[in-house]
Formats: structure tokens, sequence, C-alpha cells
């Protein structure tokens, strides 16, 4: 119930930008932010049902919590980057992209999070 209440979130926002607004930049940044929160706050549903599951142990032997990980470290910071767009992307031309350079780190270890969640599923598949 949760996941279609959240894709029909998303779906009535972007609705409702597009013909409140039209087509701009600025709609695909709030739609940004959007989404980030519903990753942080299905990650943090994901780990009160693990919580609540005593048969369950968060590690990072499974392919999906490096997943998970990865979401959780980028998604909170994508959403400050992008919620004050206008002002960081003011400040890169003034020279004072410090924001930008934390988004690549974090965008970078998400990736590697990722692969290492990949690798960890392949390795999973070929024990079976």
């Amino acid at each position: 119930m949760i996941f279609y209440l959240a894709g029909f979130l998303v779906t009535g926002a972007t609705i409702y930008l597009f013909y409140t607004q039209g087509i701009k930049a600025k709609v695909l940044f709030e739609l940004i932010c959007l989404v980030n929160l519903l990753y942080v706050f299905f990650i943090f549903y994901y780990f009160l049902k693990m919580f609540r599951n005593d048969a369950y142990i968060f590690s990072f032997k499974e392919p999906f919590n490096w997943y998970i990980l990865g979401l959780l470290l980028y998604a909170p910071c994508t959403f400050f980057l992008f919620a004050d767009y206008l002002n960081t992307s003011a400040n890169l031309h003034h020279g004072k992209s410090t924001l930008w350079v934390i988004h690549n780190i974090f965008n970078i270890t998400l990736y590697v999070t990722f692969t290492i969640g990949f690798i960890k599923e392949q390795i999973k598949i070929r024990s079976i």
C-alpha cells in the first residue's frame, strides 16, 4: 500500500508541476528532491522491517545491503544540493564549486557501492 502511495505521490507531483509551471529546469530539481526523500524514507522503512525481524541481521555479505548503503549516502547529499540548485549553480560560475566536488565524491561512492553489490551478486549466483 505504501509503495502505491509513493508512486501516486511522485506521479501527482510531476503532473502538478508540469501543469502549473510548464516544462522548466526547476521542475526537474524539485522532482529530484522528492524522489531522494522517498529513497531515504523507503531505506528507513526497510531498516525498520529488518530490525523487527530478529532472524535477519544486517550483513555486508548481502548485495542488496551495498545498494542500500550507496543510496543512503548519496540521496541526502543530492537532496540538499538540488534543493538549493540556483545558488549552487551561481556559485559554480564564481569559482565556489565545493558543493559540486562533494556531490562528485558521493556520486563516486554510489557507483563504488553499487559495483561491490554487483560483484557480490555474481559471486552469490556462481556459488549456487
